[in-house]
């Protein structure tokens, strides 16, 4: 979450702030809780991520601390990385809740700001999410993130479960031999025409002699001559064109082989990615592309899952990031944009009421 306007003049509307969602650039920088199995990650209860500085930012950001990266190792030029750990973890406190006369459920301070008296209170385990900026000797960095849960959400592959452990796959994990098997025959394809016979044409020796330059370049002449003797005089056959080299045709058929082993390990053939093969009616074309969907849903069906627990974090956030009066716009589900007032502000026209701060939403 961050300022939404920071160039706004009125300091109320300078502090408002609004809920963004960015892509991890460097997946392997990122590790979730090893214990988590949900498919989305929303059981994680700690995860970090790794971000780089140059020292000069570090100690610009930081100058009461030492440049020393996250994996333990003291930064001495001005040029090098420091790794800073962007570390987040669940923990559990005390917290106060109460229920209104109308059985609206909030916190005390909620309902004293509308007004009313709690008819009943009691207190809860509320979890809440620590987030520390960490170097390789100290806590940069200690504050609460909005909502309750880990803000790094996975979207994984294919998963398999062996002795109670999981061993998460991507899409070209059981496609990487074919690819090693493509690369090698085409290395081999290379290598037997780089040794193949480079000479157009086979002759004795002596019979370019006086037209040496001919020879040289045949192919930018219309007449070539010779000689019908060769160095020795001695009677000699007419030039001869050698053949252009071949190719094995085992290995063009490995080749071949290895290439549609590359499509059967991933489950996508040409008619998936729209390209033209055996198939030549529209019903063939779409059995083969529904082929390819049903041996890869699980991809798109976590990536669902993912995309539904990013909506989940945000609702769980937006209590404490969108808990003032203002206008915001939203997207319709005919992708047409509306101003709403929530939260107590006044919007020409609209007569519902929207608090953000009160009530349990679900996610479409």
């Amino acid at each position: 979450h961050e300022i939404a306007d920071p160039d706004n003049f009125d300091e109320a509307d300078a502090k408002l702030q609004n809920i963004k969602m960015r892509r991890v650039v460097n997946p392997l920088s990122v590790y979730i809780d090893h214990t988590s199995i949900e498919c989305d990650g929303s059981d994680a209860k700690h995860g970090f991520a790794i971000d780089q500085y140059t020292k000069a930012e570090f100690e610009d950001k930081w100058p009461k601390f030492n440049a020393v990266s996250f994996d333990g190792l003291t930064v001495t030029n001005s040029d090098d990385i420091v790794m800073v750990a962007e570390f987040f973890q669940i923990v559990y406190e005390d917290a106060e809740i109460c229920k209104l006369a109308d059985g609206t459920i909030t916190t005390p301070d909620k309902a004293a700001e509308l007004g009313q008296q709690p008819a009943q209170t009691k207190t809860i385990q509320k979890k809440r999410v620590i987030r520390q900026l960490l170097s390789g000797s100290d806590v940069l960095e200690e504050t609460y993130f909005t909502g309750e849960y880990i803000p790094l959400i996975p979207v994984h592959g294919e998963e398999h479960w062996v002795n109670g452990e999981r061993h998460i796959f991507s899409l070209i994990r059981s496609g990487k031999d074919p690819p090693r098997m493509v690369n090698y025959w085409a290395s081999l394809e290379t290598e037997l025409l780089q040794k193949a016979p480079q000479a157009p044409f086979i002759m004795a020796e002596g019979q370019a002699e006086g037209h040496e330059d001919d020879w040289r370049n045949p192919g930018s002449k219309m007449v070539l001559q010779f000689k019908q003797t060769d160095v020795n005089g001695a009677p000699a056959p007419v030039p001869q064109r050698v053949a252009p080299p071949t190719i094995p045709t085992g290995v063009i058929n490995a080749r071949q082989s290895a290439i549609q082993d590359m499509r059967d390990a991933m489950g996508i053939q040409q008619a998936g990615l729209g390209q033209k093969s055996n198939e030549h009616s529209g019903v063939a074309i779409q059995a083969r592309v529904k082929e390819g969907d049903v041996s890869n849903a699980h991809f798109g069906d976590n990536l669902n899952r993912s995309i539904q627990h990013c909506g989940r974090v945000c609702i769980s956030m937006m209590p404490e990031v969108i808990d003032t009066a203002r206008i915001i716009r939203i997207i319709g589900p005919e992708d047409d944009p509306k101003s709403v007032a929530v939260n107590g502000a006044v919007l020409e026209g609209q007569n519902e009421v929207f608090d953000l701060t009160i009530g349990k939403y679900d996610i479409a």
